[in-house]
């Protein structure tokens, strides 16, 4: 991560704070500017530099760096600038919070996703009758793709089957 300036000016702090739509302190302030970023958050420059907003408005309204840290939302939106609603995390912690709270793409949603949940539940019917390459020719996904479902890796939301351990042939 790029390091963020020690300080705002006055007049950063202006072009900030004007690309907010500010309200009460539980709601969410919105980014109104056209200004998003590649990532889909709201980005804004200083003294030539990009930077993701939050960055810079945790920065302003709490006078410290996040360092390395994420700024995380618990409001779970892109667009919201409330520093109320801003917590320090990692990586980790963000995509924890994440799927606690059963925000990430999953199923027939995800962009990569080929199978139905109808498809998966008659692949799991099958398992044990017919062959994993049976049913990856039949179905146009790899025996890898079948195996995991079978084993609880993928699509275990649908399935409520947990992982199954890894057996050594050794």
């Amino acid at each position: 991560m790029k390091p963020l300036p020690a300080c705002l000016s006055q007049k950063q702090r202006g072009n900030l704070w004007e690309k907010v739509a500010r309200r009460g302190a539980a709601d969410c302030w919105l980014w109104i500017s056209d200004d998003i970023g590649e990532s889909g958050y709201p980005e804004i420059w200083v003294n030539n530099i990009s930077y993701v907003a939050t960055r810079i408005a945790y920065l302003d309204f709490y006078g410290k760096q996040p360092g390395k840290l994420l700024v995380c939302h618990t409001c779970d939106n892109t667009l919201c600038m409330n520093p109320h609603h801003f917590f320090l995390g990692t990586h980790d912690n963000n995509m924890a919070d994440r799927q606690i709270k059963e925000r990430q793409c999953k199923g027939e949603q995800h962009y990569k996703a080929v199978l139905t949940e109808e498809q998966v539940l008659e692949i799991l019917s099958l398992e044990g009758k017919v062959s994993s390459t049976t049913l990856a020719d039949n179905y146009g996904v790899s025996k890898s793709t079948i195996k995991a479902i079978w084993q609880g890796v993928n699509w275990s939301y649908l399935t409520k089957r947990k992982k199954r351990p890894c057996v050594s042939l050794a």
